[in-house]
C-alpha cells in the first residue's frame, strides 16, 4: 500500500524543517520538502489529497487506459465462470471493512496486476461500480466514498452515471 504526501509548503511550522536551515518566507513552497516523517509541516499525508489522486488515476484509465489482451493459456481449468459472492462491497483486500487501503489496492492492482493481484474474491467486492464489467479508477472512488459515508452498503452496487451524485 501506499500514499503520496501533500507535498512541499512554506508553512514551516515544525523544528525539524526550520532545523534543516529552511527560513519561513524566504524559498519557495516548491523548495520546502524533507523526507521525513518529523518535517510533518511539509510532508503531510491527508485523506482529502489522495482523492484527488484516484481520480486523475481514475481519468487516465478512462482517457488513456487500453485493456490487456489476455495471453493464450494452455493450462485447463474447471471454473463454473460464475462470480464469488459479493461478501463486503469494496473489501478488495478482504481485511472485512472498508477502507482507504481498499482504494490504494484496487489502484496498484489496476497499475500492476501481476505485482499487486486480488484473488478472485477481492476482485469480486472491490467491482462494484458496473458490477462484472471490471475493475476501473472508479472502483477506487466508490470505496473512498464508501470510507468518507458517502455511499453505503445497502447502495452498492453503483451506477458509473451515478456515482457523482454521492456527495
Amino acid at each position: 500500500a501506499g500514499v503520496l504526501s501533500g507535498g512541499p509548503a512554506a508553512g514551516m511550522y515544525d523544528k525539524y524543517i526550520r532545523g534543516a536551515g529552511f527560513k519561513r518566507g524566504r524559498v519557495a513552497s516548491q523548495k520546502c520538502y524533507v523526507d521525513s516523517a518529523e518535517a510533518f509541516s511539509v510532508n503531510e499525508v491527508s485523506l482529502q489529497w489522495n482523492a484527488p489522486l484516484a481520480w486523475v488515476a481514475s481519468y487516465m484509465d478512462d482517457t488513456f487506459g487500453t485493456k490487456p489482451t489476455p495471453e493464450p493459456t494452455t493450462v485447463e481449468t474447471t471454473t463454473t465462470g460464475e462470480r464469488p459472492e459479493t461478501a463486503l462491497w469494496g473489501d478488495a483486500n478482504e481485511d472485512n471493512k472498508v477502507t482507504v487501503s481498499d482504494a490504494v489496492a484496487v489502484l496498484q492492482y489496476i497499475s500492476n496486476q501481476t505485482k499487486y493481484a486480488l484473488t478472485d474474491q477481492g476482485k469480486a467486492n472491490a467491482d462494484l461500480v458496473d458490477a462484472g464489467k471490471g475493475i476501473t479508477g472508479d472502483d477506487a472512488i466508490a470505496i473512498q466514498k464508501i470510507d468518507a459515508g458517502l455511499i453505503k452498503q445497502s447502495d452498492c452496487p453503483v451506477l458509473s452515471v451515478r456515482l457523482k451524485n454521492y456527495k
